[in-house]
């Protein structure tokens, strides 16, 4: 389901789809530097763009892959796919997420839940400075 301009640029591990809200997630090696990264699958126009256009979702992609802050992940291409299809390359961040945190753990104690919340809004705070 992707394109061979795309295949020549990533390697996929297929055994490694997540899925989510808003598309699937996958593990990718990018074959020119053998980075790991994260792909994510969207559909442009999806029942998750609201109201944006194909060329609106593509315009903040873009517009995302020049925000660099060590609280967010780094946007680092944006490849269109076949049949309406949006790859978003960022970088591929190894460990748990909050939710693991949260749930596979038990609940998170007061200084975890602070300390990633901080991290959370300090990123979030980033982001207007930058259009």
């Amino acid at each position: 389901m992707s394109t061979p301009e795309f295949e020549a640029k990533y390697a996929i591990d297929p055994s490694s789809a997540v899925p989510g809200r808003s598309g699937s997630t996958l593990r990718a090696t990018e074959r020119s530097t053998g980075r790991k990264v994260a792909v994510k699958v969207l559909e442009q126009g999806g029942p998750q763009r609201g109201d944006l256009s194909a060329e609106q979702l593509l315009s903040e992609l873009r517009r995302s892959c020049e925000v660099d802050h060590p609280n967010l992940v780094r946007v680092r291409d944006i490849v269109p796919g076949p049949e309406g299809l949006v790859y978003v390359i960022s970088d591929f961040v190894d460990g748990d997420s909050l939710r693991e945190r949260g749930t596979g753990r038990g609940r998170m104690d007061v200084a975890d839940a602070l300390a990633a919340a901080q991290g959370i809004l300090h990123g979030l705070s980033y982001l207007p400075s930058q259009g």
